[in-house]
């Protein structure tokens, strides 16, 4: 059951320091590392300070939930007390009116920002839990060592992550034995294991939640167990609610058969588990083509509508960005705004700069906001990539930046 602390603060500077000890106090008691707790505590307490400099009263709800693997907090606002698009990762530091918010934005792990009924702000930051690396040596099997197919166990991890890292060369989140089987256990992640009777380790494949999909990595082989791996995931997976399985970087042992392509060009692979009853999504005009040709060839029932800009839309848009493992970052929409394709190349700018060596805007196509986005992308340099079924609250589309 997660556990959670709230407290309603008033917008006043002499609260402050109520919200921060609740923030401070409470992800102490999640456990978090004295460095989390204040990152976290200085998040709330220059939200806090902002919205409260305007003036006009009113209060900002704190909550604070432990979500197993990391501490999240959430701030909850008038949504026009904050300028929103400062939380965006190209917002200037040097801003002496925006500082504050640059800051709070770097102190977590990741940041989402929602709006709800009554023009309420939702500011989220989330801090994972410190998980040391653990070094092992590699299990490889002999040849014709028999297998049996089960979970990972936690000691099992480390070894799994030298194996993965030295055939693979993507090992490396997986030596944080603590996080991976404290996400298994919460059923974050999902993995099976082939382990011989000697506790020699032949294979691996992971998968976790995406949209209403599944997103499948692996399988990882050191044995030849590619198939029984896949086929003992899709017995666990066909009892889920998820529409179909994603793999989105399919390794060479991902065996035939199993999945199809999502594009013409290969790349992402796509297994469907349920029947698609349909769904409506929006595509700007420029990438109906692109849509159609990919609804046509995986026999989507789709009620494809035009994504036209809405009237009232703010002017500032404001992105994510994750980093993967494997040096690439996503992009994806937080906020609707005019400036989305100013914005997307200065992200873009940004990333490459920092070394980054590929980047993807996703977008959600169920949200014809976020859809009328993928035209602002499309005249920024990015280029449609692939569509993937239920990756969102409806089918997601993935663009790629060049530069």
């Amino acid at each position: 059951m997660e556990r959670e602390v709230s407290v309603s603060v008033p917008f006043e500077i002499a609260m402050i320091p109520v919200a921060t000890s609740v923030v401070e106090r409470s992800s102490e008691a999640f456990g978090l590392d004295r460095r989390g707790q204040l990152g976290l505590a200085l998040a709330a307490e220059e939200i806090l300070a902002f919205a409260g400099s305007s003036g006009g009263g009113g209060t900002m709800e704190v909550v604070c939930s432990d979500r197993g693997v990391s501490i999240r907090v959430e701030c909850r606002v008038p949504r026009e007390k904050l300028p929103l698009e400062a939380f965006n990762m190209t917002s200037r530091a040097d801003d002496p009116d925006r500082m504050g918010l640059v800051l709070a934005a770097r102190s977590a792990h990741r940041m989402e920002v929602s709006l709800e009924k009554g023009n309420l702000a939702v500011i989220s930051f989330e801090r994972e839990r410190e998980y040391r690396e653990i070094s092992a040596e590699p299990l490889y099997p002999d040849q014709d060592e028999s297998m049996d197919i089960g979970i990972p166990r936690p000691d099992e991890w480390p070894h799994l992550a030298a194996q993965v890292e030295e055939r693979y060369g993507c090992g490396g989140d997986l030596k944080k034995a603590g996080l991976m089987a404290r996400s298994l256990e919460l059923g974050l992640i999902g993995a099976l294991v082939a382990r011989s009777p000697r506790g020699r380790l032949g294979g691996l494949v992971l998968w976790r939640p995406m949209g209403r999909v599944i997103e499948l990595r692996g399988p990882f082989c050191f044995s030849p167990v590619g198939r029984e791996l896949v086929e003992e995931a899709l017995k666990v997976l066909g009892k889920s609610d998820a529409m179909g399985i994603v793999v989105d970087r399919p390794v060479s042992d991902v065996p035939e058969g199993y999945f199809e392509p999502l594009s013409s060009s290969g790349g992402v692979l796509f297994r469907q588990l349920r029947e698609d009853n349909g769904a409506l999504i929006w595509v700007p005009n420029d990438l109906r083509p692109f849509v159609e040709d990919a609804v046509d060839r995986l026999e989507l029932p789709r009620d494809i509508r035009s994504a036209e800009r809405r009237e009232g839309l703010d002017e500032k848009s404001l992105l994510a960005v994750s980093t993967e493992v494997d040096g690439s970052a996503v992009i994806e929409p937080l906020l609707a705004g005019n400036d989305v394709g100013e914005n997307l190349l200065a992200h873009l700018d940004a990333l490459i700069e920092r070394g980054v060596r590929s980047v993807s805007f996703h977008l959600d196509l169920g949200r014809p906001d976020f859809a009328y986005m993928a035209q602002s992308a499309l005249e920024a340099g990015f280029v449609p990539k692939v569509l993937i079924p239920w990756g969102g609250r409806g089918d997601l589309l993935v663009m790629e930046g060049l530069r």
